[in-house]
This record gives structure tokens, C-alpha cells and sequence, in this order.
């Protein structure tokens, strides 16, 4: 006590020197089986509790806290195996007991081809006959008294009487000849990519307040244990 704090109050009993001061003891990085301090914490104060009236085995508290470090570094790789054991056994994670992950990819291509061809050819042939044939008649009166009736008299001076006949004969004949072509050609390709991560973190088979039982009564034990074995740090003189 004489390298206490000076603001620390002296005239404190047991149990109050233990709960406000167990840091200073435990002042040298102290090795542990889990990473969650509120197990550290109370093992630290069971400690004192439990050997607050022995008598340490070494000369000086310094070397005392020395083989106390010592002694938890060589033994703390067996707490942590005993430990991680207890949890499996009793289906107890801290953090999460569902670790769940969904990771899926969807993905499609769909291509396609599509070619027309399309030729028209028309043709023929026509032929074209033109057959004419034109019969005339003509007859002229040349008079030289003209408003002499015709009818019933001959007073003309002179008659012109004619006939004709005309055949054309005309024949017409040809090819006519059509080419279309169509040719369509169409390539189409489609492609679809979507990616879905989830990951789904949470409890399953137990309440909270089932699993920190679980839990405290696996700290509980493996503390015990733990106290039990550090007690040759004392002399074997008991209160």
C-alpha cells in the first residue's frame, strides 16, 4: 500500500480496495482465453478476494506479479482449448449463433439469325396483229348551173365516179422480262447479368439471455479453475 495513489482513500474495507483498485495490481498485460474483458475483469477480482489474506511466496510484490504473468502465459493456451471446448459443447456463440451467406449470379445470352431471300422473275412474250382494210366510194358533179335540180335531169357538165380499197396488213411481237431480288439479313444478340450477395447474421435456437447464462456459467468454472492453480504463488499458510 505505501505506492498507492495519493488520491486513493486509505481507510477502505476488503471488499472496496478490490473493486476500485484491482487495476493497479494487475497492471502488467495479463494473457486470457477470450477477448471479451468482462471475463478478464471478474477473475481479476476473484483473485484478490480469494487470496486477499495469504502471504505471497516471493520476496517482493513485484516478483510475485512476475510468476503470476508467468505462470497464466504457460497455462492460458490449455484455458483457451477448454474453453472454446465448453462453447461447442453448449452451443454458445457470443456474437452470432447463424451465420448465414447467400451469394448467387444469374445470367443468360440469347442470339439468333434470321435471313430471307426473295427473287421474282416475270416474263412474256405478246404478239400484236393489225389487219386494215378501207373500201371508198367517190363521186363528183361538176355543174354549170348549179341551182338546176339534179334530180330527174342530167344538166351536169361533168361526173367524177371512183372506187378504192386499202389493206394494212402490221404485226407487232416482243419480250417483256421483270427481275426483283430481296435479301434481308437480320442478327440479333442479347445478353442478361445480375448478381445477388446476402448475408444474413442473427440468432437461431436460443434467446440472449439463454446463451449469457451459458456463458457466465462456462466463465465461472474455468475461473475457478484457473484460481485453484495459481495457488503456489502463496505460502501453504492460511488465515
Amino acid at each position: 500500500m505505501k505506492n498507492h495513489p495519493k488520491d486513493m482513500v486509505v481507510n477502505l474495507s476488503p471488499w472496496e480496495l478490490v473493486d476500485n483498485y484491482y487495476q493497479q495490481f494487475f497492471s502488467f498485460p495479463m494473457p486470457w482465453y477470450e477477448d471479451n474483458t468482462e471475463s478478464k475483469t471478474e477473475f481479476q477480482k476473484l483473485f484478490l478476494h480469494r487470496y486477499f489474506m495469504n502471504e505471497i511466496g516471493q520476496e517482493t510484490v513485484n516478483l510475485h506479479k512476475q510468476m503470476l504473468y508467468t505462470k497464466l502465459s504457460v497455462r492460458m493456451p490449455y484455458y483457451k482449448q477448454m474453453f472454446q471446448t465448453m462453447l461447442n459443447e453448449q452451443g454458445v456463440d457470443m456474437t452470432h449463433n447463424l451465420d448465414y451467406e447467400m451469394n448467387g449470379s444469374d445470367s443468360g445470352t440469347a442470339s439468333g439469325n434470321k435471313n430471307r431471300d426473295m427473287t421474282d422473275n416475270t416474263s412474256g412474250n405478246y404478239s400484236d396483229t393489225n389487219n386494215t382494210t378501207t373500201d371508198a366510194n367517190s363521186q363528183s358533179i361538176d355543174s354549170d348551173n348549179p341551182q338546176v335540180n339534179f334530180s330527174g335531169n342530167d344538166y351536169a357538165s361533168a361526173m367524177n365516179r371512183g372506187q378504192s380499197k386499202q389493206t394494212v396488213n402490221g404485226t407487232a411481237s416482243g419480250n417483256n422480262s421483270t427481275d426483283k431480288t430481296v435479301n434481308e439479313t437480320e442478327d440479333h444478340s442479347d445478353k442478361t447479368s445480375s448478381t445477388t450477395e446476402r448475408t444474413f447474421l442473427g440468432r437461431q435456437g436460443a434467446f440472449p439471455a439463454e446463451v449469457i447464462e451459458k456463458w457466465r456459467d462456462i466463465v465461472y468454472n474455468i475461473n475457478q479453475e484457473i484460481i485453484q492453480d495459481l495457488d503456489s504463488l502463496f505460502l501453504g499458510v492460511r488465515p
